[in-house]
């Protein structure tokens, strides 16, 4: 399911602050963090994601919250804007976060459960800003990570703009798809988009279902961002 957010803050960030488990968090009104929010209340999200475990490796009176990696696909820098916010936001509230050029992962997708990025569950968590560029590509700087994606995710032989999660439910895997890769990797979309293209945010969608393909869970819905309309 998509929703439909202002911003990244809105639609993420609650949702991992009820799922850190930590009672220590600096938690703001709901309504401060975006007003046209989905969910109807903190509350509503408890179900999304189970508290967790704490990070051991972490001064816990200081990040409460664990690691959080944000990463991003930008062209223009509206992506990496609002991974900067998170990291405000996710440091004010009790988290470790390190903001992640996509560029910087290219093709090796297993840097995403770096052990040192783990909680003592053995868990990694992250949350993917992703611009859609052009006529539904992924930026430039995301290329090389979402092309790694797509053929670990068993999507091959297609541009993403030609992506349609229900007629790829049906296909057939293919022998590269890697159902385990990512098991571990606890993770969150948002995407930023246009409704004036054909191809609404497609770089969003996809990364977003391409990573529930190998092994990685969702913790809450799709965001997307709209650039002509609902996007601050």
């Amino acid at each position: 399911m998509n929703s439909t957010a202002t911003d990244p803050i809105g639609a993420i960030l609650p949702v991992l602050i009820v799922g850190s488990g930590c009672q220590k968090l600096r938690r703001r009104p709901h309504s401060e963090f975006c007003p046209c929010m989905n969910h109807s209340s903190l509350s509503d999200v408890r179900e999304v994601i189970s508290p967790g475990p704490r990070v051991v490796s972490l001064d816990e009176s200081t990040y409460p919250g664990g690691h959080l990696t944000v990463l991003f696909g930008s062209e223009s820098g509206t992506a990496i804007s609002f991974a900067k916010q998170i990291e405000r936001e996710g440091k004010q509230n009790g988290f470790k976060v390190r903001v992640v050029d996509l560029n910087d992962v290219g093709e090796n997708i297993k840097f995403l459960l770096a052990e040192e990025y783990r909680d003592n569950g053995n868990n990694a968590r992250a949350i993917f800003i992703m611009s859609t560029y052009g006529e539904g590509a992924p930026t430039e700087n995301a290329k090389l990570f979402v092309d790694a994606l797509s053929f670990k995710a068993g999507y091959e032989n297609k541009a993403i703009y030609e992506f349609d999660a229900e007629d790829s439910a049906e296909e057939k895997k293919s022998e590269e798809n890697d159902s385990k890769l990512l098991k571990g990797l606890n993770y969150a979309v948002f995407g930023l988009g246009d409704r004036g293209y054909p191809h609404y945010n497609t770089a969003g969608k996809f990364v977003d279902w391409a990573l529930s393909k190998v092994g990685s869970e969702r913790i809450t819905d799709l965001g997307l961002g709209n650039s002509g309309g609902d996007l601050e």
